[in-house]
């Protein structure tokens, strides 16, 4: 898994988390997985095993990480 993450595009913190949580979705237990700033509360994008098919929770959060780090000039 990754285990570094960039800093906060929006307010350069390095104060980050991953928060995950199991739930359900139109009856179907899911995973949800997301970095937020703990300064200015950005949130990365929110990632779920329903749409990562066969995902396990760690697929779920590597892709968490993989979202949170994406800055338009590197893809």
């Amino acid at each position: 898994m990754i285990k570094e993450l960039k800093s906060c595009p929006f307010c350069g913190s390095y104060k980050l988390k991953l928060e995950k949580k199991a739930t359900k979705y139109k009856g179907r237990k899911a995973y949800v997985a997301s970095i937020r700033c703990n300064s200015c509360h950005a949130r990365g994008g929110t990632v779920t095993n329903l749409t990562i098919p066969y995902a396990i929770n760690e697929d779920v959060e590597r892709e968490a990480y993989s979202r949170w780090n994406r800055r338009e000039n590197n893809g």
